[in-house]
């Protein structure tokens, strides 16, 4: 799949093969997504090889932005305007969280809030 990101770079999964990788998909408007962010946003500044994709499912572009400036997100966001990506990852409610081991194969899904001592376990998996 060809992701498109905020600043409209395309990105590949297939060039992360290697790399564990987390989708994360989320909505500004989902209370559950604000909750779990902080969380994400640690990983993301502590786990050097993980790699964190934010996948705002079907919003514009200004809500998604000030929603990345409130969490100051390090992580790239790819933005799924059409629900393609949605769509390809069989996710109905969000957030939903796709775990990618280093070989590109899903290693799992977690479907809701992801807790701190959840999300260590669930990256511990995929960085082995």
């Amino acid at each position: 799949f060809r992701m498109t990101l905020e600043d409209e770079r395309g990105l590949y999964l297939s060039n992360l093969v290697g790399r564990p990788v987390l989708l994360n998909f989320w909505a500004t408007w989902c209370a559950p997504c604000r909750l779990e962010m902080p969380e994400l946003i640690h990983q993301a500044q502590t786990q050097d090889e993980l790699v964190i994709l934010e996948i705002n499912v079907m919003e514009q572009q200004a809500p998604v932005a000030a929603f990345v400036d409130d969490f100051q997100m390090p992580m790239p966001v790819v933005m799924d305007a059409d629900g393609d990506l949605r769509d390809a990852y069989l996710v109905r409610n969000m957030p939903t969280s796709v775990f990618i081991n280093r070989d590109g194969k899903i290693a799992s899904v977690w479907k809701g809030i992801l807790t701190a001592e959840l999300l260590e376990q669930m990256v511990g998996q995929i960085l082995e």
